[in-house]
């Protein structure tokens, strides 16, 4: 039997970058993973030649936990445009910037039509006092949903359905908006700091770079755990290992649930749909947001105009996100994305060709109710069986980092 100082299951981001501190510090880590490859959520498949992500994701490089973690230089971040591509009624469309970021659509910004000037200012007012508060102070918040606090920051209708409910509704994967206006506000304010950007490989060069600062050895995929007594765990196959401190770092639904019975798994799914076309739709590295009523898609982003590397040359990568699982066939599913895309795009929709489609039921935790910090004995089952991962906080994610580098923290405090 082989023995650690620390064993823990699950090689998604948090797990990660709970090993990456511990191994810092010197000790003996041992990472296992049920899956074929460390990442959790956070993977990136090539096809054809394309770079596809588990599900339409974005690194937001405001995010406090980059400074800890992660050389961004290095992984060659692509950004969007701060802004969106608006698709509205009657195949109308529209650009909304951030215009103080990209002054070059000044003029358009007090002239177009999505939202009069004063929405505008008021977005604008929200920037800057959301700019002046620390993160832990708005995670201390009276709770509310998403939609009531748009009505409490005075927004009208025009602008909520035009931009800010598809905008946000991609970002919590749900049409609803009951997420905590807590997390709005990190979000808003992560968007208004930095930019939404992804590495220019794929999302998956995050938990790659992770990996590589750990021991080659120290991670152990297709090792999926069945049991653990005492500080003993037990896989599938027979292995057995000891570690003097065992974390689970899986996602809620994982094993994490068999020992935290109190464990949140409420989560929100989504369905991801990839497609080749032979041109784009349109230029800019903008989100499009479907604004339309009982919608679809509810996004829509030309991977390619944001990285060329996520298509081989030539060819353009479109990805269309719709909140929930659709269980009609594949098939299907394309022509209904491109019945609906064609009031906006014409008939060059029918040109767009199926890549995959990614169902992914426990694509975030819910977030009605979220947390910016926890309490130290809040990481742990009981002694020598400690928790991390983003849902012990919120979903993203800095929130997994975070989770990560303060179980380590603590554990390096404590030994």
């Amino acid at each position: 039997m082989e023995s650690f100082d620390y064993v823990i299951i699950g090689a998604g981001i948090s797990g990660l970058s709970l090993g990456k501190h511990l191994v810092k510090a010197g000790k003996s880590v041992l990472i296992l993973e049920a899956g074929d490859r460390p990442g959790g959520r956070v993977k990136t498949d090539k096809i054809n030649g394309f770079l596809l992500d588990h599900g339409f994701q974005v690194y937001l490089t405001a995010y406090p936990e980059t400074q800890y973690a992660l050389d961004l230089d290095a992984l060659n971040m692509k950004s969007f445009w701060p802004g969106a591509h608006l698709l509205c009624e009657k195949g109308k469309q529209a650009v909304f910037m951030d215009a103080l970021r990209k002054s070059g659509y000044l003029w358009k910004m007090i002239t177009s039509p999505v939202s009069g000037f004063g929405d505008k200012m008021s977005l604008f007012s929200l920037k800057g006092r959301l700019l002046n508060k620390r993160n832990a102070a708005l995670f201390k918040r009276k709770e509310k949903s998403t939609a009531a606090v748009f009505r409490e920051y005075g927004l009208n209708e025009k602008i909520i359905q035009r931009f800010l409910q598809p905008f946000f509704a991609g970002i919590f994967l749900e049409n609803d908006l009951d997420t905590s206006r807590r997390m709005f506000d990190f979000v808003f304010k992560m968007f208004s700091r930095g930019d939404a950007a992804v590495p220019s490989k794929g999302m998956e060069q995050i938990p790659i770079q992770l990996a590589q600062s750990l021991p080659a050895e120290s991670i152990r995929c297709n090792a999926k755990v069945k049991l653990i007594e005492g500080q003993i765990v037990s896989t599938e196959d027979g292995r057995t290992f000891h570690g003097d401190q065992i974390i689970l770092a899986t996602e809620a639904t994982g094993i994490v649930k068999d020992y935290l019975p109190g464990i949140k798994r409420e989560y929100n799914s989504v369905t991801c749909v990839y497609m080749e076309a032979p041109e784009a739709p349109y230029s800019e590295p903008l989100i499009a947001l479907n604004s339309l009523s009982g919608k679809l898609v509810n996004n829509l982003a030309v991977m390619s105009n944001v990285s060329a590397e996520y298509a081989p040359a030539g060819k353009v990568l479109i990805s269309a996100s719709i909140n929930g699982i659709q269980e009609r066939s594949d098939e299907d599913l394309l022509k209904a994305i491109q019945s609906e895309m064609k009031q906006w795009y014409g008939s060059p929709v029918d040109n767009w060709s199926l890549l995959k489609v990614y169902r992914i039921e426990y694509a975030l935790p819910d977030q009605q109710s979220v947390l910016y910090n926890i309490p130290d004995d809040k990481y742990f089952i009981r002694p020598g069986l400690a928790v991390c991962g983003d849902h012990l906080l919120h979903g993203s994610i800095n929130a997994a980092l975070r989770t990560g580098r303060k179980l380590a923290n603590i554990l390096l405090t404590n030994n």
